[in-house]
């Protein structure tokens, strides 16, 4: 047997053999997580999280600039109507 110093406790049950079944389980991902490091199940989700949130928080940044700027030009485009003054045509040859 390999000792590592891990240790868990888990009284999220009133039943004993749930909390086994649960403490089995996080023995194995703190296990993973002492032996495999950067490549154990639990650092590779969290990176696939990070990555996703990276990827939304980005896109609702250019969201909200692309909202800015049409703002931006229906306030300019409510002004030039107000001032009566109108885009001058282009001309054509």
């Amino acid at each position: 047997m390999l000792e590592v110093g891990v240790s868990i406790k888990c009284q999220f049950s009133r039943l004993l053999h749930q909390n086994r079944e649960i403490a089995r389980e996080r023995l194995v991902e703190k296990l993973d997580v002492l032996l495999n490091g950067y490549m154990s199940i639990k650092a590779q989700t969290e990176r696939q999280l990070m990555k996703k949130s990276f990827k939304a928080s980005t896109k609702s940044k250019n969201l909200s600039e692309l909202k800015r700027r049409y703002q931006e030009h229906l306030a300019s485009s409510d002004n030039s109507e107000k001032t009566g003054s109108s885009p001058e045509p282009s001309k054509v040859d």
